[in-house]
């Protein structure tokens, strides 16, 4: 048997090994047909090759003690692609492309069919003249999920070491992930690590929690500047909470987890933030600092807020650990918080992060910003 054909693991079933033979030989057969010329694999992807390889399987199956009328081919979009014995299923992939590497099937599996114990990949390259085709279970050629609004498999049919396959990196098996109720989650916890320091990507689809009625989303992508101000605003105070950096006018990951939650686009993002130029500020009547940056101010004004996020452990509090860099196990959100926001307070202005939080917000008045210390 050639190893980069098929590669074998042990199965539960006592005709485990026979399938794998039965296999090993439809596999041969599809590349002779193609070397000989019997088949023109040029326009044979999709459902027109699940067909020819059903065809090499009831043919080839009496040679290895399965009947032929026992292997069928599955409704569409039915999972996997054919069907032995009640017990084996074929899934059949194909690309053009002189590559063995493509997109897969969704990981929900919503509709395999329950009887289907032991899965394989058939797998096609049709990039003619060089048709080839290679066989593998299932779970030993998936080596990662596309980043897509229905997360999939991604395949590469060269895999050869066993923790180059997404499972090993979930640390799963895949009959144990596949049945997991929790499979999305598990998914989508994997890519949060993945992405976490990553300001250039974020997939879209690990953002979707729940919103507490903050913000509303049929579906589609929205400019931000169609969102009404009570929307501006929770988002605004989001971006104080999850990404501190902005702050600094470090806006990337702001941008991103904008698209990526909440399907809404802002190419104006510093607006938010820093725009309409200095202001002064006064906490308790008292002048503390004149020309402070606007995105400081702007904080300001949203402190009770942020106050009450941290201390009712509320709204966007839970996606902390998702999203935010600052996130630690071993320490409180609000400590490490603090710590990292520091970092971006005006060198100007002489009060602390601790006796910043004890302030409340008045109001604004002729471009000053009015705080007042908290009674204990």
């Amino acid at each position: 048997m050639d190893e980069s054909t098929y590669i074998s693991v042990k199965g539960s079933n006592e005709r485990y090994d026979d399938f794998v033979r039965f296999m090993d030989a439809t596999t041969q057969e599809l590349k002779d047909s193609a070397v000989k010329g019997i088949v023109d694999y040029s326009n044979h992807q999709g459902e027109k090759l699940e067909w020819v390889v059903l065809d090499y399987m009831k043919s080839l199956a009496s040679q290895f003690d399965f009947k032929p009328e026992a292997i069928i081919h599955t409704e569409k979009q039915h999972f996997p692609d054919i069907i032995s014995e009640n017990y084996f299923g074929v899934e059949v992939k194909a690309t053009k492309e002189k590559t063995w590497v493509s997109t897969g099937s969704s990981i929900t599996e919503s509709l395999r069919d329950n009887c289907v114990k032991k899965v394989f990949l058939l797998f096609g390259r049709l990039s003619v003249p060089d048709v080839d085709f290679r066989c593998k279970p299932y779970e030993d050629c998936m080596y990662d999920i596309s980043v897509t609004h229905n997360p999939r498999y991604l395949i590469n049919m060269d895999l050869s070491i066993k923790d180059q396959t997404i499972f090993e990196k979930l640390g799963l098996e895949y009959d144990d992930f596949r049945i997991d109720s929790n499979r999305i989650d598990i998914i989508k916890n994997y890519y949060r690590e993945k992405y976490r320091n990553n300001d250039k990507e974020m997939p879209w689809w690990i953002g979707e929690e729940p919103d507490n009625g903050k913000i509303h989303n049929e579906g589609s992508i929205r400019l931000y500047s169609t969102l009404s101000k009570a929307e501006k605003d929770y988002l605004t105070l989001c971006g104080f909470i999850l990404f501190p950096e902005v702050l600094n006018s470090q806006y990337g990951k702001m941008a991103l987890w904008l698209c990526s939650r909440h399907s809404v686009v802002n190419p104006n993002i510093r607006d938010m933030y820093s725009a309409g130029g200095q202001m002064d500020i006064y906490i308790d009547g008292e002048s503390l600092v004149r020309k402070a940056p606007k995105s400081f101010c702007n904080f300001l004004t949203f402190i009770d807020l942020i106050r009450g996020i941290f201390q009712e452990k509320s709204g966007v509090y839970h996606e902390i650990s998702y999203y935010a860099d600052y996130f630690s196990n071993v320490i409180a959100p609000y400590d490490t918080w603090k710590n990292n926001v520091v970092q971006y307070l005006p060198k100007s202005f002489g009060i602390g992060i601790n006796e910043i939080m004890g302030l409340t917000f008045e109001g604004i008045i002729d471009n000053r910003v009015l705080l007042k210390r908290l009674s204990i």
